[in-house]
């Protein structure tokens, strides 16, 4: 089963959700990759913070260049 960084449970086992993530990539356009992960990530830790994490987290930014 494949699971989205969206659905990281908190202590109240509220899910980060997809608002949340696309309000975090919102906030620092023009960003590359690496910074990109880690802007998520810093959200999701500070999000779940003493949550026991459920599933594995994989994250992916892919940037599209059309020519």
């Amino acid at each position: 089963m494949i699971r989205s960084v969206s659905e990281a449970m908190d202590l109240v086992e509220d899910f980060y959700g997809e608002e949340r993530l696309l309000a975090t990539l919102g906030t620092n356009p023009g960003a590359n990759a690496a910074d990109i992960v880690t802007n998520v990530l810093t959200d999701l830790r500070a999000f779940t913070a003493g949550a026991k994490q459920s599933d594995d987290i994989t994250v992916l930014a892919v940037r599209y260049a059309p020519q």
